[in-house]
């Protein structure tokens, strides 16, 4: 259950993928002082030729309106059956680690799963986030 202020949100329910892919748009609720996301990626299968999933989150630029990558927002690239991991954006946080990323997260924001490999690539994962006040 999300604390009081929070919102838990899925992002991408658990599927077998094998090509990059861009979540929805994901647009923060407006009047609840959200400036940040705790964004959750659950990988439980994995397969191919040297594979890879690296997963990005991008922010939605209104000037130029076109998405861009917020930078730092990444996690570590994942080769194999990782289990859990995650990736916090927020202001003012210590950065470490493909872990934490000091900004925020915008209005509009998406994430960004691409996959690699030389044959036969797929990874079985799901995304969730949790909205930080």
């Amino acid at each position: 259950m999300a604390a009081q202020g929070d919102l838990e949100i899925l992002v991408k329910a658990s599927a077998a993928t094998t090509a990059t892919e861009n979540s929805g748009e994901l647009n923060v609720p407006q009047g609840m002082g959200i400036k940040g996301v705790a964004i959750f990626v659950d990988v439980t299968a994995n397969a191919g030729t040297a594979e890879t999933l690296d997963i990005t989150v991008d922010r939605f630029d209104h000037a130029s309106n076109k998405w861009l990558a917020i930078v730092g927002a990444a996690l570590a690239q994942i080769t194999t059956t990782a289990g859990q991991i995650d990736l916090v954006i927020y202001p003012s946080i210590v950065e470490g680690a493909a872990r934490t990323v000091s900004d925020h997260i915008g209005t509009r924001w998406r994430v960004v799963s691409t996959i690699g490999g030389s044959a036969g690539q797929s990874f079985t994962f799901s995304i969730g986030a949790t909205y930080l006040v």
